[in-house]
């Protein structure tokens, strides 16, 4: 080989490694470019989902948003988050055949998937037409994604229970306001319910009473509605609903949360509560009310028949007056001595027919015997303890102990009183309505 053909060959030799140089330097480039890519699209994923101003729906939009143009081909590239049901896509999205995804775990379940398009063909790399690196990146983007729901779940359900509570107080606050009108109760109630709700704006509520409804101003029907019956004991007297106006359900598999069902069923039992108590109340105002008027009518009643009485002994002591005593006169003075004392222990007798001393003694001072009224009753009519002796046909010592044991009960003993006396003024006393107490 000539120097000429040993210079061309190095020549040759040197730009061919030159040329190899040059292809490793862009690969290095080009896969340097790719992963500031993904590192960027990483650091606004993590921006997103650590901005608590932005809800669920707004962080998976720009996620989908972020995706196309960190990956290795922009221009053919879409991505869309399927979660919950809902999807959210990146603009132009399309499906096809070149895919790579990463599902969404919640507590060990599959809630989603993070999915990014190819929309035509390109050549084979690592998994596919996509590089290992990408698949780094959405499977990170997943897993931030999972935590993120995670950690907004947490937060909305302590929100929730928060405005549970409010509204559970709220309810016992104008239960106690309203006490018994059950109208204003129960608006009041319905009015509070919207805002326990986890979307409130588009929460609706309504009870019903008897036949008788109370609904928020905003209240229309819908499909998606909760109910909880009212009751006293085991009968339903009416219900108890919340609807939501439109479907709103991103985090959970229910419309509803659970904890929801726990309140709306807790309220209905409140309300059931509140009602038993003003019925009761309504119940107890009427039976006194009717015991109010039924105790004027009697007191009425009791009036009329003690003006009857009062009517009829004067009526009697009239007739007494006017056709009985005018007989006693006669027959006093024409009666002999043994029978004068009996005829004037009858006209006194009579006497107390009008003025009933012996009922009225009896009632004052319940210690003393019948013999002892009746001995009192001949004492105030004027007869000696000789003539209540002959009278009763015993001794005279036997009157005179009852005499004694008379005026200790009457607690006259050892008192310069003259029990005649006495006895007569006790019974104009009660005559004139002047209560008369001893000892």
């Amino acid at each position: 080989m000539t120097k000429n053909q040993i210079s061309l060959q190095n020549k040759l030799t040197a730009r061919h490694s030159c040329a190899g140089g040059e292809k490793i330097q862009q690969t290095i480039e080009h896969s340097l470019h790719e992963r500031v890519k993904e590192l960027g699209c990483l650091y606004n994923v993590i921006n997103s989902i650590m901005d608590r101003e932005l809800t669920i729906e707004k962080i998976f939009q720009d996620i989908v948003c972020y995706l196309p143009p960190s990956w290795q081909y922009p221009d053919i590239a879409c991505a869309r988050i399927v979660f919950m049901g809902q999807e959210y896509v990146s603009a132009d999205f399309k499906t096809s055949i070149w895919k790579q995804s990463a599902d969404i775990f919640s507590e060990g379940e599959r809630v989603g998937a993070i999915e990014v398009y190819y929309l035509k063909k390109m050549p084979d790399i690592d998994e596919g037409p996509f590089l290992k690196g990408e698949r780094h990146l959405i499977d990170a983007v997943a897993n931030h994604v999972a935590n993120a729901c995670k950690r907004i779940r947490l937060e909305r359900s302590l929100k929730e229970r928060l405005k549970e509570l409010r509204c559970f107080y709220g309810v016992s606050n104008v239960i106690e306001k309203y006490h018994n009108d059950q109208r204003k109760t129960l608006q009041g109630i319905v009015d509070l319910l919207p805002g326990a709700w986890q979307y409130p704006e588009i929460t609706c509520a309504k009870i019903i009473l008897n036949n008788e409804e109370f609904k928020t101003d905003n209240h229309k029907s819908s499909p998606w509605s909760q109910i909880s019956d009212i009751k006293i004991g085991h009968q339903v007297i009416g219900v108890i609903e919340v609807n939501y106006t439109q479907k709103m359900s991103v985090l959970d598999k229910d419309l509803f949360l659970k904890e929801e069902q726990f309140l709306i069923n807790a309220l209905a039992e409140r309300i059931g509560s509140a009602i038993a108590r003003i019925r009761a109340e309504e119940e107890l105002e009427t039976e006194r009310i009717s015991l109010k008027n039924k105790n004027i009518a009697l007191k009425e009643i009791v009036e009329r028949i003690q003006e009857e009485k009062k009517e009829m002994a004067e009526k009697i002591h009239a007739n007494m007056d006017k056709l009985v005593m005018p007989l006693f006169s006669v027959l006093e003075k024409n009666a002999d001595q043994k029978h004068t004392g009996i005829i004037k222990l009858l006209k006194k007798n009579l006497e107390e027919i009008v003025s009933p001393f012996t009922r009225t003694i009896s009632k004052e001072f319940a210690s003393l015997s019948p013999v002892e009224i009746q001995i009192c009753n001949y004492i105030k009519n004027g007869f000696s303890t000789k003539d209540i002796a002959q009278l009763r046909g015993i001794a005279i010592a036997t009157v005179s102990r009852h005499r004694e044991h008379i005026r200790r009960k009457l607690k006259l003993t050892n008192k310069n009183i003259n029990f005649v006396t006495y006895l007569n003024s006790f019974m104009t006393e009660k005559e004139l309505g002047v209560i008369h107490q001893k000892g």
